[in-house]
């Protein structure tokens, strides 16, 4: 008998680890939605003897003239717009180079390679430091010497492309 009472126990015990497990997510529902209705042609041919003669559209409606316009005014001639400004952080020492065309003067401080271009009025020195994530020597910065900088570096970016 005692056997009995421990194997009902011991059934109800494993029946009610069921009301507590987790349930399934739902199942999500599908929608269908109806196809769209093709619109309707704009025109339809009539039916009868006429369609069968061939007659299936009505006659073209001829277009309005449209109306002359008048004379354009010359447009006076456009002034040339200037180059873009030359901007050297972050460029590396062979787009520079090209650019720029060859530094007069090359110098090394310590981790710095520093770059001299002289032009008719003006000098830039370029300083690269070495960057490991590129790889290669970058410009970190650049200082004019006399002109402005963005008209000196054109300058001698100008005289370097030629």
């Amino acid at each position: 008998m005692w056997r009995g009472v421990v194997l009902l126990a011991a059934a109800m015990t494993l029946s009610g680890c069921a009301l507590f497990a987790p349930r399934p997510p739902p199942r999500p529902v599908h929608v269908a939605h109806p196809l769209p209705r093709p619109k309707p042609p704009l025109y339809s041919p009539p039916s009868g003897s006429a369609a069968a003669a061939g007659v299936s559209r009505p006659p073209p409606v001829a277009a309005a003239p449209a109306a002359p316009t008048p004379p354009a005014e010359p447009t006076p001639p456009a002034e040339p717009t200037p180059p873009p400004p030359v901007h050297l952080v972050g460029l590396s020492q062979q787009a520079v180079q090209r650019l720029l065309g060859a530094p007069a003067e090359r110098a090394t401080h310590g981790p710095a390679q520093t770059w001299t271009y002289r032009g008719a009025e003006c000098a830039v020195e370029v300083t690269f430091f070495y960057d490991v994530s590129r790889n290669g020597f970058f410009a970190l910065s650049e200082r004019p010497d006399g002109a402005a900088a963005g008209t000196c570096l054109a300058t001698l970016r100008d005289a370097g492309a030629s």
